[in-house]
C-alpha cells in the first residue's frame, strides 16, 4: 500500500517540476529578452545506477522498470522527459572511474545530439567515502577540462559548469 501511495506522487512532482520551471522562465527575464539572458534550469542527475542496485533498499522502483545508467536509450529518455518538463540541462554526479568515464561519454553525445546542457558535480571522495588526494583532483579537473572544456553542451554561462 505504501508504494502505491509513493507511486502516486510521482505525476505530482513532475507536475511541481513543470510550474517551478515555467515560473521561473516567466520571472528570470524581461519581456523581449533573449533566452540567452534567462538563468537555466538544472536537475541532479546520477550515472551510476546499476540494474541490481534497484534491489538494494529501495521500496520504489522505476516506472520504466529497473534499469542500468549505462543504458542510452534510458539516457536519451531521461533527457526527453526533462526537456519535456522544462529542465534545460542535468547536473551530473561524477567521480573518475573506467566505468563513470564512459558513461559520461555516452551522455554527453546523447546531450549533445538533443540539445540539453549538463554540467558536473564532481564528487572528491572514492568509492569508499575516502577524500582523494590534491594530485588526484587536480588531475580528475585536467581531465575534465580536456575532454568537455569546449564542448557545446557543457557550456553554461559561457564556459563549463564544475561543482
Amino acid at each position: 500500500m505504501a508504494a502505491v501511495k509513493r507511486r502516486s506522487l510521482v505525476p505530482l512532482g513532475l507536475a511541481v517540476l513543470v510550474l517551478i520551471a515555467s515560473a521561473s522562465r516567466s520571472q528570470s527575464a524581461p519581456a523581449g529578452a533573449s533566452d540567452a539572458a534567462c538563468v537555466p534550469v538544472l536537475a541532479h542527475y546520477s550515472i551510476s545506477h546499476s540494474v541490481d542496485a534497484w534491489e538494494r533498499g529501495k521500496v520504489d522502483q522505476p516506472l520504466i522498470g529497473r534499469y542500468s545508467s549505462a543504458n542510452p536509450k534510458v539516457m536519451r529518455l531521461h533527457v526527453r522527459w526533462a526537456q519535456q518538463a522544462g529542465i534545460d540541462g542535468f547536473i551530473v554526479h561524477w567521480r573518475k572511474s573506467h566505468r563513470l568515464d564512459y558513461r559520461l561519454k555516452q551522455l554527453a553525445r546523447i546531450a549533445a545530439e538533443e540539445g540539453f546542457k549538463l554540467a558536473l558535480f564532481y564528487r572528491g571522495l572514492d568509492s569508499e567515502g575516502r577524500p582523494r588526494s590534491v594530485q588526484r583532483v587536480r588531475s580528475d579537473l585536467e581531465l575534465v577540462a580536456e575532454t568537455y572544456g569546449q564542448s557545446p553542451e557543457f557550456a553554461l554561462f559561457g564556459r563549463p559548469l564544475l561543482i
